[in-house]
Parts: structure tokens; sequence; C-alpha cells
């Protein structure tokens, strides 16, 4: 049996050392990988879906399993069943095997259905989670009205603003709040306010950092102890997480990337990758 070696940046599947051939991944905007590339940087393999994941066509044989938006991670077992982390998905139904286990996040569609039968501009790496995408239409329109008139604790929504404490020589506002949330989805708002306040357009990157934040209060069951309630906190927790994951691939893949990691880490992440895909990523 033959071994595979597959190398991943930032969560991204770039390139594959299959019995010793190596492969490098090309990825359309959402992830698919619609081409294999051999060390001569000649196409090998081919690759076209169908919305929700069949093959429309191929070429070459290469039996790579990260095919629809494989650079993702999505792993193609059969014709008929991709693995995607927490559940597994049915390119011929266009339909999740199993039922969303967070089962109020179904947001009005069926538990079983995939990215809210928007495949060609969403994806769902974990799962359970789909998300705004910059292929959504009307990206923009949609992240300002989800937070428009919107409000949950002492800290969450526009018109609610942290008290953040002040550095005592400077007098600067600190990202340290003196504001303590209801909750850990409250508490993680009120971080990221004095975030912004802090450094609204340097090298910050306090919308990442409230993704991180909700994932972490989200998967270690912070809202169990919650004052408005566990259903209320999560459902808070993971609409604020679904707007902010879109808002910073914005700022990363939109031209605003400067304003959240700073030109020396830009330079070598960049270098990194560029290293890596010359390489042949092995």
């Amino acid at each position: 049996m033959g071994t595979v070696r597959y190398t991943v940046i930032d969560g991204e599947v770039i390139a594959e050392k299959r019995n010793g051939v190596r492969s490098l991944y090309v990825p359309d905007p959402l992830g698919s990988t619609v081409a294999l590339l051999d060390n001569t940087q000649t196409k090998s393999d081919t690759f076209s879906y169908w919305p929700y994941g069949e093959n429309d066509a191929r070429t070459g044989t290469t039996a790579t399993p990260f095919q629809f938006v494989g650079t993702a991670g999505y792993f193609r077992d059969s014709g008929s069943r991709t693995y995607v982390r927490e559940r597994s998905l049915s390119p011929v139904t266009g339909r999740w095997v199993t039922k969303d286990p967070l089962d109020y996040r179904a947001r009005g569609w069926s538990g079983h259905s995939y990215c809210g039968a928007n495949p060609t501009s969403r994806t769902d790496p974990s799962g359970l989670d789909w998300t705004l995408s910059l292929l959504d239409p009307g990206f923009g329109a949609k992240c300002v009205a989800s937070l428009a008139n919107y409000a949950y604790g002492r800290c969450c929504g526009i018109n609610k603003k942290a008290r953040c404490q002040k550095d005592p020589i400077t007098h600067r506002l600190t990202r340290v709040p003196i504001t303590t949330g209801e909750d850990c989805v409250d508490d993680a708002c009120c971080r990221h306010d004095c975030c912004v306040q802090f450094d609204f357009v340097g090298n910050s990157d306090c919308h990442c950092r409230l993704v991180r934040e909700m994932e972490i209060c989200l998967a270690s069951g912070g809202c169990r102890t919650s004052m408005n309630g566990q259903a209320r906190c999560e459902a808070n927790g993971r609409r604020i997480l679904e707007v902010f994951k879109a808002i910073c691939l914005g700022f990363i893949v939109g031209g605003g990337i400067r304003g959240i990691l700073g030109d020396h880490d830009i330079e070598a992440t960049g270098r990194q990758r560029d290293e890596v895909r010359r390489r042949g990523a092995m």
C-alpha cells in the first residue's frame, strides 16, 4: 500500500506527495481543487463540479480525495459521500447525511440542508456552521445589515460599548475592559470593543480575535452559566461568530490584511507560502 503526505498551511491543503510523486493543488475561489500540477508545473489532473460537489468532468487519474472544497479539508470518500469533519455530505442529494446536532442553528432550513441551499458561494469546513462568504452576493451589505440594531448583553451591538481601562502614564485606552460581560459571549464583545478603541487602524486583529474567542466560548460550553440562559447565549454567540468570521475574512482577503497582521508578517507569510509552493511543498 502506498503512502501519501499532505502539506497544510494556515488550514489550507496545498500539496500532496503520493508514492513519491509531488502534486500542487490549484483551488478556485470556493476552495475546490480544479487542477493538480506536477513538478514541472504541468497540469496532471483537472476537475469541475456540479454545485453540490458531484464531478462534472475530470481528466487524469491521481486518486486525491481532496476535490470539492478539498483545500478546506472536504475529504471525498466515494462518489456518494464526502467527509466534512463533524458530518458527511452527500453530493448526490446535496444534503448532509445526518441532522445538524445544534438544531437551533438551522436558520429556518432543514437540519440536513447544506449551506442554506447556497453551495456556490458558501462552505462549511466544520460540518456545523456555514458562514457568510466574500463570494456571497451583497457580502458587505449583509454584514452591515446583520449588525444594524443588534444588541445583546452589555457590550454586544453597535450601540453598546465597553468601558476600557486607561494606561496610568499615557492615559490612553488599553485593551483591558472595565465592563464585565454577562457571559462568555458578552465578555468577548467587551474585549473586542476595547481592542478596537485601543488600535482602530493599527496592527490589530480585533475582529479575528473575536472569532477565536467566540469559538472557544461556544466549544467549551461557557454559555451553560449565562444569566441570559444557555440557548439565548449560544444563539447570539453563533450569530456574532457568523458575521465576524466573514468580516475577518474580508479584512484578510479584501485588502485590509495590513491593518491586521502588519507589513512584516505579511511579507513573511507570503515568502513562506511561495517557498513551499516552489519546492513542491515537500
